[in-house]
């Protein structure tokens, strides 16, 4: 059906673009990429960012500026800090999946949903495992729960 297509190329479009910008920061500050790299480790699809806002975020000279640019689209309010970046993607995923599981009944975007929101389970176990086993204190441990 068009619909449960939809319902799925948005969901796997919100990662994509999400997974795009993490992508751009991260080469950027932690691998020195130039331009030119960072073009071809993205993924040549856009859902909400368009390719002219794709090329701000990769011209884009800090988190902030990239802030700036992400606040005329619909993922204004995703990344809150530089520092979270990838638990601020996660916590928004799994908003998303948790709507969309809640509101479609049994079809592929539901099967999807659900598999990655046991994925997000699985790894706020492993964060809670790891946060005792290093002895991180607990308050450190609950603010990595993706929920």
């Amino acid at each position: 059906s068009k619909k449960v297509n939809k319902d799925l190329q948005e969901i796997i479009g919100k990662e994509i673009d999400l997974l795009n910008v993490i992508w751009i920061y991260r080469a950027k500050n932690f691998f020195g990429y130039n331009l030119e790299q960072i073009k071809n480790i993205i993924i040549p699809i856009n859902y909400k960012i368009n390719k002219e806002k794709m090329n701000s975020l990769i011209n884009s000279s800090s988190f902030e500026d990239m802030k700036q640019i992400l606040n005329n689209t619909i993922y204004k309010n995703v990344f809150k800090d530089e520092k979270n970046i990838e638990y601020d993607k996660n916590t928004f995923l799994n908003s998303v999946y948790l709507k969309k599981f809640q509101t479609e009944l049994f079809n592929i975007t539901t099967i999807f949903c659900y598999m990655n929101l046991v994925d997000f389970e699985i790894k706020n176990i492993i964060n809670i495992i790891e946060g005792i086993r290093y002895g991180i204190n607990i308050n450190e441990i609950q603010k990595r729960i993706i929920v």
